[in-house]
C-alpha cells in the first residue's frame, strides 16, 4: 500500500493553530470529516477514538512530530493527512516540546498489520533525510504540503542503496495483549525490522 493511495490532500493543512492538545484532537477530527471515507462517522466518534488512543500514551514522540492515530470499527479504507504548524502546538510530546508536524492516521479496526506498515513508511520517509522535514514544513499551500511529502515517500520506499549498522534487541513478552503497543512504539521510533517468534516453555511439554 503506497501513501499516495491513502493520503487525502483535501484534509491536509498548513499554518495549523490550536490552543492545547484537546483542541488539536477536536480540530483534526473536524478535518477528517472532509473526506468521503468518513461520511458515516460523526465528530464525537472520531474525537473519542483519537482521545482514547492518546490516553494510552502520547503519540507526540519528540522532535516536533506527532502521529495521532486510531483504528475505527466500520472504516473500510485508510485515511492519512498531514498538518504543519509554524509556531507549534502543545501536544504533551515525550520531549515536552511543541509539535510542528502532525500525521493523522485513521483506519479499519481489523487492519493491524497495514496500520503498522503505514506508521513505518511515514517514519522511514521522515528519517531518510534532514531535508525532507524542512521541505514539508516550508510548504505554503495544502497542495504543496501533500506533494512534497508524497514525492519523498516514494523515494524512501524505493531504497537508498545504503547499508545501516544493525543492533540486536531481544524482548521476551509474557502478556500478549501488550504486543501491539510495543510494535507501535518501535515504529514510532523508526524501528521497522521487528521479527516476532512464538515459543513455549519447557514445562509445558513436560507436563503434557
Amino acid at each position: 500500500m503506497e501513501l499516495i493511495e491513502i493520503v487525502d490532500r483535501k484534509c491536509c493543512a498548513v499554518n495549523f493553530k490550536a490552543s492545547d492538545k484537546d483542541d488539536v484532537l477536536n480540530k483534526i477530527s473536524k478535518m477528517a470529516l472532509r473526506s468521503p471515507l468518513m461520511d458515516k462517522f460523526d465528530l464525537d466518534t472520531l474525537y473519542k477514538k483519537l482521545k482514547d488512543r492518546e490516553d494510552q500514551g502520547s503519540t507526540g514522540f519528540g522532535d516536533g512530530i506527532a502521529m495521532p492515530h486510531a483504528r475505527i470499527e466500520g472504516m473500510e479504507k485508510f485515511l492519512v493527512f498531514i498538518i504543519t504548524s509554524t509556531k507549534g502546538v502543545e501536544f504533551d510530546a515525550l520531549d515536552k516540546k511543541k509539535v510542528k508536524l502532525i500525521f493523522v492516521i485513521l483506519g479499519p479496526a481489523e487492519a493491524v498489520q497495514d496500520h503498522l506498515k503505514i506508521l513505518a513508511t511515514i517514519s522511514r520517509t521522515l528519517g531518510s533525510s534532514a531535508s525532507v522535514r524542512n521541505e514539508v514544513m516550508k510548504a505554503q499551500t495544502n497542495t504543496a504540503l501533500y506533494e512534497a511529502f508524497i514525492r519523498h515517500s516514494r523515494l524512501s520506499t524505493g531504497g537508498s542503496g545504503k547499508t545501516r549498522k544493525m543492533k540486536l534487541l531481544y524482548v521476551v513478552l509474557y502478556i500478549e495483549d501488550f504486543l501491539y503497543d510495543i510494535l507501535e512504539f518501535f515504529i514510532e521510533m523508526g524501528i521497522d525490522g521487528t521479527t516476532i517468534i512464538e515459543s513455549s516453555v519447557m514445562g509445558e511439554y513436560i507436563s503434557n
